[in-house]
């Protein structure tokens, strides 16, 4: 048998000279056991000795069931002559790389001493998650790839980045649109329904409505604009024509026509107020505190007369031509004053240039210069005389003011 032996070495040792690699591209110097033919028997023999023994082993009691005081435990006696050590294992050349593939190696005494200890379940985890199967350390990138993660790289986060931005971006078009689109369909809708209604009976004018009058009643209003009834209050309501037949007017300063449905028609009406009046041979001009010609009439009016002036033009609707404007603007203004004092002069003598004579009553009047009148009356002084006039029973006479303000009182007129 030794001789056996020695034989095949010898014929291992000069194959090994003679080439270098064994068919299947593996050299021999990968194999590090051999097992010679002649021994398998025997190997096999002490296998099952072992594995008879194995199966007659008494059972191992479990730790529950034993007993406080013992601190003895039993063992299982190995088959005398069998070791692990004395086992061979005999790796054919062309499963080496079928191995290295599936993540085996090979045990010996320098690979258990160089295995760290473990010193618990999970740094022993954490540590082989590190190690790939070769024992190399593993980068966590590596390790993500690994498993399908995706890998942290600033290149992907940006891309997220843009396309979580670019999903959010057509999120809110898409929300825009859908928004845009309803309102759209609903404004066309209630376009289609106003248009239909329009044209109904719904808003066919059937009343009328006047505001701001005092010179002119309701029925007046409506027959000088030309306002009827039986329109439709969409489509013909003749807005432009109802206001441009009342502002002819000249008591009329501002018309306005407005609609309030489902079928009234509101006319709005600012009138000019008769404030002065000018003597005209024998008839008399009624003006409103701007001086604009009202009308022309016989009939003595009931409002301040002015005298003093000569009127050089007329015109109804439009200010009356003076041959002395300056002074004509220091009556209108005089007038405007006294409207606002709630002042009222029967008369006012403009004869002078500069001084002027208002008339409280025929037999009572007050005379100064324009300046100091209307300061008069704005700063209520002459309010304050005339009551106490009045409270004295005195209702004849003339007051004159200085320009300082003084007062004075004379019972002639």
């Amino acid at each position: 048998m030794e001789e056996e032996r020695k034989t095949l070495e010898l014929n291992i040792e000069d194959n090994a000279g003679g080439q270098d690699e064994s068919p299947g591209g593996v050299t021999n110097d990968t194999i590090e056991y051999t097992l010679l033919v002649h021994e398998i028997p025997e190997l096999l023999k002490e296998q099952e000795a072992l594995e008879a023994a194995q199966d007659a082993a008494p059972e191992v009691i479990p730790a529950e069931a034993v007993s406080a005081g013992d601190t003895e435990q039993e063992t299982e006696a190995e088959p005398a002559g069998v070791s692990d050590e004395t086992i061979e294992y005999t790796l054919l050349a062309h499963e080496i790389p079928t191995l290295i593939r599936e993540g085996y190696v090979p045990k010996g005494p320098e690979s258990e001493k160089a295995e760290p200890e473990k010193t618990g379940g999970q740094s022993g985890e954490a540590e082989a998650d590190d190690q790939d199967q070769t024992g190399n350390t593993v980068s966590d990138d590596e390790r993500k790839t690994k498993y399908g993660l995706p890998v942290d790289r600033p290149e992907t986060k940006e891309l997220a980045y843009k396309m979580e931005a670019r999903r959010r971006y057509k999120e809110r078009k898409r929300r825009s649109f859908r928004t845009r689109f309803y309102v759209g369909i609903t404004l066309i809708v209630l376009l289609i329904a106003f248009a239909i209604l329009s044209v109904s009976g719904i808003f066919t004018v059937d009343s009328i409505e006047v505001r701001g009058n005092t010179h002119y009643s309701a029925e007046e209003i409506i027959n000088m604009g030309h306002a009827v009834p039986g329109r439709n209050l969409i489509y013909h309501a003749n807005k432009e024509e109802i206001t441009g037949y009342l502002e002819q007017n000249p008591y009329i300063k501002t018309a306005k026509v407005s609609r309030k449905l489902p079928s009234t028609l509101v006319i709005s009406v600012t009138e000019r107020t008769e404030r002065l009046a000018f003597g005209y041979d024998d008839d008399y001009l009624i003006m409103d505190e701007d001086g604009i010609l009202l009308k022309k009439t016989r009939n003595e009016p009931k409002i301040t007369l002015v005298e003093g002036l000569v009127v050089s033009r007329i015109k109804l609707g439009e200010k009356i031509g003076t041959e002395d404007n300056e002074r004509f603007n220091k009556v209108l203004e005089l007038v405007q004053k006294t409207a606002k004092a709630d002042l009222y002069f029967v008369k006012i003598d403009i004869s002078s240039e500069k001084r002027v004579k208002a008339y409280i009553y025929d037999t009572l009047a007050v005379r100064t210069d324009y300046d100091t009148l209307i300061a008069n009356i704005e700063n209520g002084r002459l309010h304050l005389v005339l009551e106490n006039l009045f409270a004295d029973g005195i209702e004849r006479g003339t007051i004159t003011f200085d320009e300082d303000g003084t007062a004075s009182f004379q019972p002639t007129i």
